[in-house]
């Protein structure tokens, strides 16, 4: 999991890695690149506040990382002790490149076909959280294609 310094500095390596920019990137042109205030940027580097969940976004397409795991990974700076072994655990999931391959698989599922064996290669490769978003997209192609059949018969019509 990164913590908000590991954020902002992973952010200026990227982007000046993107941008041909020069190394070390200063918290002012990460503020410019970005589009945030630079004295933003320097109350959380000095921790007087935290990254808040408007800039996920900004970060997750700075750092190149998904969505989810930067938002994990702020919340769990806010969290109580309590949730934050499940934020740790959702950031885990995220995180994971072969994780996000099986997502990937698991929501073109639900726009295409899918078959046991597609399924069960999948489950064996997937970790106890993807495992949960795989079941989750079956059942939605599952539900999907009750709902169509169910109407096609009431209708008449085939879909």
């Amino acid at each position: 999991m990164h913590t908000s310094l590991q954020l902002i500095d992973l952010a200026k390596q990227r982007l000046a890695l993107k941008h041909n920019l020069p190394l070390p990137m200063t918290d002012y042109r990460l503020s410019k690149v970005m589009g945030i205030r630079t004295a933003t940027i320097s109350q959380w580097r000095s921790g007087r506040t935290r990254i808040g969940t408007e800039f996920v976004r900004k970060f997750s397409d700075a750092c190149e990382l998904p969505e989810e795991y930067v938002y994990a990974c702020i919340e769990h700076e806010r969290a109580t002790p309590e949730l934050q072994g499940v934020l740790e655990r959702i950031a885990a999931a995220f995180n994971d490149k072969v994780a996000a391959a099986i997502l990937s698989a698991g929501l073109l599922w639900l726009g295409g076909t899918f078959t046991h064996e597609n399924t069960a290669f999948a489950l064996s490769y997937a970790n106890d959280a993807i495992r949960v978003v795989c079941i989750l997209c079956l059942v939605a192609v599952i539900r999907r294609s009750w709902h169509q059949v169910n109407h096609s018969r009431t209708l008449g019509v085939c879909r």
